[in-house]
């Protein structure tokens, strides 16, 4: 994917709960440490007018949120699952420089909260020893594996331009 623009911007908030607890997955906190993914998937449910996301090639950083997920999660009395990754991937190319998942699983470790991640990246391996770590409570990962037969990876590209291969994941 092209990415037209990378901005840095402030937000009010991390942390959003969810209306209704998942009940699949156990999320009741949703965090979006970015705006917009650089994966550029054709069937990405981010891209639907509902959202009003526009141009989800158009980057934005939330370049306070970590100082708001720590605020917040002490704020929190009950412990509830925090899921990343349904609006956009918390662990696309940008993050390797921004390092803001890394940051954030950090203060979940501390403030002792479970988490959720939803990937399509093997960066996540760079954050498997807080992952293990938040373990202790409770930490899961889900990838997106649309085919596990590289033989078709001319037609996987075309519906995942810009992701690592599936055996990679």
């Amino acid at each position: 994917m092209n990415v037209h623009e990378v901005k840095s911007i402030e937000t009010k908030s991390i942390l959003s709960r969810l209306k209704s607890k998942d009940n699949y997955w156990g999320i009741a906190y949703n965090m979006n440490l970015y705006r917009g993914c650089q994966h550029g998937c054709i069937y990405c449910d981010t891209r639907s007018c509902c959202y009003g996301m526009g141009d989800i090639s158009h980057i934005s950083v939330k370049k306070n949120a970590l100082e708001l997920l720590d605020h917040e999660l002490g704020a929190k009395r009950g412990k509830a699952t925090i899921g990343t990754g349904s609006m956009n991937d918390p662990y696309m190319p940008l993050e390797k420089q921004m390092k803001l998942t890394g940051g954030a699983l950090e203060l979940i470790a501390r403030h002792r909260f479970p988490v959720h991640v939803m990937t399509k990246s093997n960066l996540v391996t760079r954050d498997a020893d807080l992952l293990q770590d938040i373990g202790r409570t409770y930490a899961a990962v889900t990838f997106t594996v649309t085919t596990a037969d590289e033989r078709w990876h001319e037609n996987w590209s075309l519906t995942h331009p810009h992701l690592p291969s599936v055996l990679r994941r």
